[in-house]
């Protein structure tokens, strides 16, 4: 299963909505996020590169939604399958809500633990 970076997950998920919002200022975009936690980078995302936070959809006339989700990306995705059209208004973006190979090593670089131990079903590790 391919699972993109969170930055190219991003990438895909501003471009289509600089698209949206480019169609004028009734035309939106709805996150259907079904957890509370995790979306967060999403987020800070979008205010830095639209320079905004939120806003009330009751004025729009033309929203799109978007659900970021990995579970829903079946075992046969490809690189180009960030971002899939599942209605006429309806995306789903693939995005990992937890940290990549090269954001945990970021991480522990940082920390500099002298002893780190992986948390995980060691008989699962022999099969990769």
């Amino acid at each position: 299963m391919y699972i993109p970076e969170r930055e190219q997950s991003c990438e895909a998920m501003l471009r289509l909505i600089e698209e949206q919002i480019q169609r004028g200022p009734k035309h939106m975009v709805h996150f259907k996020c079904k957890a509370k936690y995790g979306y967060e980078f999403l987020f800070v995302e979008i205010s830095k590169a639209f320079n905004t936070k939120s806003c009330s959809l009751a004025s729009a006339t033309d929203v799109i939604t978007i659900i970021p989700s990995t579970m829903s990306f079946n075992s046969n995705a490809e690189p180009d399958d960030v971002l899939k059209r599942i209605s006429s208004h309806t995306y789903r973006l693939c995005f990992s809500f937890h940290p990549s190979y090269s954001e945990i090593c970021d991480l522990i670089q940082y920390l500099q633990p002298e002893k780190c131990l992986p948390k995980c079903d060691s008989l699962q590790l022999n099969r990769i």
